[in-house]
């Protein structure tokens, strides 16, 4: 029944566009390969599960909701590709675009923001194509992972479970080039011209040398650069923490198909 659930999440973007904003701002190399390989792609059925989560809340938000402009889905054509986004709510009265998202703690810890910038400001371009006026951005966090405890115990730790996130608002001019580049390569990929991952797009950890205290479980200090080290103190003592992609390593399910993870993984041997 989960594995049916899972399977059946009534999403069809995909089907109604060249590309869909959610694609568009992720690495080409990515969709190129799912693509190629959408026959051979094995997912664990608890991977989607926080996907399976998030529609859920989606859809207790959607039914609560009877003023604003909910789920709606926006079209436009660029450079000879259809794109397309939905907008989980758009609220004309305030000028405003509010998105839901289902996502764990270190979101918010670390601010991480910058792909649903990207996301946000795509859909208040295609909101302005269709007539409306988009002045504020804002993203409602659902914290899957949240722990009342940590509140006063851990610094700067969210104070609730659900968080409201602002969101900058990129000019026409910004967006405008954002989108035309992303779908020139887009459209470079699909000719077999394809751009490996960036460091940015594989969530990129840099190798670090943490400067350790007995009896402490957290690092003193983080030293990219080994030759910066400083001299330790009888009671300190170095610990090398190895680089890695995270978004390879444990989130890519085409990795097994990637001819760069298969490249850079043996050059780490």
């Amino acid at each position: 029944m989960i594995r049916k659930a899972v399977l059946n999440d009534g999403y069809d973007g995909h089907k109604r566009s060249d590309i869909t904003v959610s694609t568009l701002i992720a690495p080409p190399q990515i969709n190129v390969l799912r693509k190629k390989f959408r026959d051979f792609i094995v997912v664990d059925v608890e991977d989607r599960l926080y996907s399976l989560f998030g529609s859920a809340i989606h859809k207790v938000f959607e039914q609560a909701n009877d003023k604003d402009i909910i789920e709606e889905r926006f079209f436009t054509k660029i450079k000879g590709m259809s794109l397309s986004g939905q907008v989980d709510r758009l609220i004309p009265s305030e000028n405003k675009i509010s998105d839901w998202k289902f996502t764990g703690v270190n979101k918010i810890l670390y601010s991480n923001f910058e792909d649903w910038e990207k996301q946000l400001n795509c859909y208040a371009h295609l909101a302005r194509l269709n007539d409306y006026q988009i002045d504020k951005l804002e993203v409602v966090a659902v914290l899957r992972n949240w722990e009342k405890m940590k509140v006063t115990t851990q610094q700067n730790y969210p104070d609730s479970m659900i968080q409201v996130v602002d969101i900058p608002v990129w000019s026409e001019k910004k967006i405008k080039a954002f989108i035309e580049k992303r779908i020139e390569l887009h459209q470079d990929a699909k000719g077999g011209r394809i751009q490996p991952c960036t460091d940015e797009e594989k969530w990129t950890k840099d190798h670090v040398w943490a400067v350790m205290k007995k009896g402490r479980k957290s690092a003193v200090k983080l030293y990219k650069d080994k030759k910066e080290l400083p001299k330790l103190s009888a009671e300190q003592y170095i610990q090398f923490r190895q680089g890695e992609s995270l978004r390879c390593k444990h989130y890519c399910d085409v990795r097994d198909f990637c001819p760069q993870h298969e490249k850079e993984t043996a050059d780490a041997k």
